[in-house]
């Protein structure tokens, strides 16, 4: 899931994943989302300082529809295996 700081350096969910600017993305699990938000590197990847509002949307989780969607993403192979 992409998340985005728009101009005026607010965070939100980019559901279509076309929204300008700065994006990072993360999982559709919630844990990630708490992980995140104890954590530094979002706030790296997004270059700014998460605010309380951020660490708010992150202490939320995923939205409800995304959460726990297994194959979102892009695949990898893992070892041993081939791609289509």
């Amino acid at each position: 899931m992409r998340l985005v700081v728009d101009a005026e350096g607010g965070l939100s969910i980019d559901a279509r994943g076309r929204a300008p600017g700065r994006g990072a993305y993360l999982c559709a699990e919630p844990d990630c989302w708490r992980r995140a938000a104890r954590g530094r590197a979002l706030g790296a990847a997004l270059r700014q300082d998460l605010g309380d509002d951020a660490l708010a949307l992150l202490a939320g989780g995923p939205p409800p529809e995304r959460a726990g969607v297994v194959g979102a993403g892009a695949r990898y192979a893992s070892a041993g295996e081939t791609t289509p």
